[in-house]
């Protein structure tokens, strides 16, 4: 007995002699039951055998073939016990015949099922952000079947190149479909094909709602647009004008976008100094210069993309036009997250040039510190600027005595004058060189120039800071630059500032890093060279160097923290009003005070209300019994009368 390998066969107690062949257990053989039957002369013989369709079968449209064929076992002598002739087999009947099962169905009186399948994609977001914390998308798949059963139905869907298979989820079903993808390595593109077993059979005006979850690779994302495709297909044929819908293909662009901001705030905005109070030339301590001034600069993340890198460059004004010690820096830049980035100063010279003891470092949030000789320990809390979330604490180490050695400019010679105060080495003074006619200048793009040539170039990166410094006034804030400044091409030892450069990593979205340069303003400059107040600035330059996708970079970002100043002239101000001013404010005074009595006068103010003048009239008693008045005792009787001490009775 032959039948398909999907069927399994279940002999009954009576059939222990049934021999099953081993190929018969491999797909590719149909399973072959050898059963032997005892007949008898002039008796029919009727053996049932019972089989089972597996839950495995796939073809459901085919119908089941089976076979039956029969011999008879001749024994090895031929003949039987007892010498007997062996029965024959009569010939004249067919010894195999085939038949086959047709599996139920809803197809129909013909028996043939025609589906319609109809298949709808659509992705979970318009446009793909690289760089994002979510990197995975959704695409919501539905197949239809609008006409009869379709069997061995498969949903079939490729994973872009850039993205990695993350499952399926079923949204209306309980189970979601199995899905494996076709082949075992991608196409030359890196796309991957996926098959989705939907149902054997999807019935008639069934709907399947899944949902495919892809994942972008997040060292090789993708570059170029999305492109999704969806195609579904069933054992049976389906009729040709309804396999349009068949499949759906749609296209998603990529984009990689973040919002670099900057920000910038002076603690404090204002700063009072006088005019007539010069300190001594001879400092020990970095509070004899003057007040603390402080910058903070905080570079954030807008999102959504991160940014990898980026660069932070803060021109620091340490000197005035004329050469004097302005924002005397007094320790090293402090960043809020070291993690994030790191700061350094090109000109490292600048940090306390005097070598001055370093006192506690005051901060917007407010700090505190301990002084021992030279060493300072200081602890500053800080916030972010306008509302940022987070905290940081800066703590600076205790620091050693460090000598200072003067490394000159080019357009500097030094003096001979070199001597020791206080336990510390002062740096040399030095005068500024004449400019040699012809001389070969370096620029920070490594060609050479001459000294005119150099310096005119100087003078155009100062007007240029200058001009960015007016830009951000008058927008008020943050501008998008276009201009020539940037890393390279500002040589701050020529134009008397300090260069800070930071480079910043690994910003994520609504991060931020905060910056903050500590200095004193150095109050004697400014008596100097008699500067009647007005503003100092410094200028930063933010922007984007690097990220994960070789996209286009927005400009750079600048802005200006100003901190105003305000002279005040003590000595002027209180010798300033002379005496007659004086004299006149008291005559005036007093002739106001007459004008005012004499309308108080003619008002009647002065007038007083007297009540009249009444004389009593004496009158004889009449009544013995009467009582009389006096100023002790108002009502009094007669027999408390006494003539001597209250006179004669009326």
């Amino acid at each position: 007995m032959l039948y398909p390998s999907h069927l399994h066969d279940f002999p009954s107690k009576a059939d222990r002699d049934i021999k099953v062949a081993k190929e018969s257990k491999t797909k590719d053989h149909p399973n072959i039951i050898e059963k032997r039957v005892r007949l008898e002369k002039n008796r029919q013989k009727c053996v049932k055998q019972r089989f089972f369709a597996s839950s495995t079968m796939r073809d459901k449209l085919s119908p089941i073939h089976w076979s039956v064929n029969y011999t008879y076992q001749e024994s090895r002598t031929g003949k039987l016990a007892g010498g007997e002739l062996e029965p024959a087999i009569d010939t004249t009947v067919p010894q195999s015949f085939e038949n086959k099962i047709n599996i139920a169905n809803n197809c129909g009186k013909d028996d043939l099922c025609v589906p319609d399948l109809r298949v709808q994609a659509v992705a979970d977001r318009q446009k793909f952000l690289l760089g994002t914390k979510d990197n995975t998308m959704l695409i919501n798949v539905t197949v239809h079947n609008g006409g009869e059963d379709s069997y061995e139905t498969k949903l079939y869907f490729d994973v872009p190149g850039g993205f990695e298979y993350s499952g399926v989820v079923a949204t209306d079903e309980k189970t979601a479909p199995s899905c494996s993808p076709t082949t075992e390595e991608p196409d030359e593109d890196g796309r991957w094909t996926f098959a989705c077993e939907l149902g054997n059979p999807l019935p008639q005006q069934k709907t399947l709602s899944t949902v495919v979850r892809i994942t972008a690779n997040e060292n090789k994302p993708p570059l170029k647009p999305i492109e999704i495709h969806a195609f579904v297909n069933s054992s049976n044929d389906e009729e040709e004008h309804t396999e349009n819908d068949n499949m759906v293909t749609f296209t998603i662009p990529v984009d990689f976008r973040n919002q670099l901001t900057l920000n910038g705030r002076s603690n404090p905005e204002q700063v009072d100094f006088s005019t007539r109070n010069k300190t001594a030339e001879e400092l020990f301590d970095d509070n004899e210069i003057g007040p603390v001034v402080s910058h903070l600069y905080q570079v954030s993340n807008r999102g959504p993309s991160e940014i990898d890198s980026a660069t932070l460059d803060i021109f620091w004004p340490s000197f005035s036009a004329e050469g004097g010690h302005l924002l005397y820096l007094i320790t090293d830049p402090v960043i809020s997250d070291p993690s994030k980035g790191r700061c350094r100063v090109k000109q490292l010279q600048n940090i306390n040039p005097l070598n001055l003891r370093t006192q506690v470092t005051r901060s917007r949030s407010g700090a505190s510190g301990v002084v021992r000789g030279h060493q300072t320990q200081t602890t500053t809390t800080h916030t972010g600027i306008s509302g940022a979330g987070g905290s940081w604490v800066y703590q600076e180490k205790p620091r050693k005595q460090v000598e200072y050695e003067y490394i000159p400019d080019d357009d500097y010679e030094e003096e001979e004058e070199d001597y020791e105060r206080g336990g510390s080495r002062l740096r040399r003074e030095a005068k500024k060189k004449s400019p040699k006619q012809g001389a070969v200048r370096a620029r920070a793009d490594g060609k050479l120039v001459s000294g005119k040539t150099k310096q005119r170039l100087d003078k155009a990166r100062f007007s240029d800071l200058r001009q960015a410094v007016k830009d951000s006034k008058d927008a008020g804030g943050v501008i998008d630059y276009q201009g020539v400044l940037s890393r390279a091409s500002v040589d701050c030892n020529a134009l008397r500032c300090t260069h800070i450069e930071c480079d910043l990593f690994n910003i994520r979205e609504d991060e931020f890093v905060l910056v903050e340069i500590f200095s004193r303003l150095y109050t004697n400059t400014l008596v100097d060279e008699r500067n009647p107040g007005g503003e100092i600035s410094s200028l930063a330059l933010a922007r984007v160097t690097s990220t994960k996708i070789n996209w286009p970079h927005k400009p750079t970002l600048v802005t200006a923290v100003t901190t105003s100043l305000n002279a005040i002239d003590d000595e002027a101000s209180a010798a300033g009003v002379p005496w007659w001013l004086y004299l006149l404010a008291i005559l005036i005074g007093l002739v106001l005070l007459a004008l005012l009595i004499l309308l108080l006068w003619r008002c009647g103010f002065f007038k007083r209300n007297r009540p009249h003048t009444e004389k009593a009239e004496r009158r004889e008693n009449r009544d013995p019994d009467g009582r009389y008045a006096d100023t002790k005792t108002r009502y009094a009787g007669p027999d408390s009368y006494n003539p001597q001490s209250h006179g004669q009775m009326l």
